[in-house]
């Protein structure tokens, strides 16, 4: 979960979030549409699930939550039973 100038929430999936993290900020080439021109971005949620499947329905499943849903995940630090993954705070 990556919330850019605006305030606005965007939920992905990635295997290197570092990498995602650049290419939304047009540091490298193939970021999202909806992020471009909306720096700064930044990471207020990261999970690390094993399963690439389970990864796109727990994204698809974010993406249809509130804003006040949202914000409960990142101020708690855990989308259901996954722990926020902190390190990935860092950019």
């Amino acid at each position: 979960m990556v919330e850019n100038k605006f305030g606005q929430i965007y939920t992905g999936i990635t295997t290197d979030p570092k990498r995602r993290i650049a290419q939304h900020r047009g540091l490298l080439k193939g970021g999202a549409k909806a992020l471009k021109g909306k720096s700064p971005l930044i990471f207020r949620a990261v999970f690390e699930i094993a399963d690439k499947a389970k990864a796109a329905r727990l994204e698809y499943a974010v993406k249809q939550m509130s804003r006040a849903q949202k914000n409960g995940i990142i101020q708690k630090k855990q989308l259901n039973d996954l722990p926020c993954i902190k390190s990935a705070f860092e950019d």
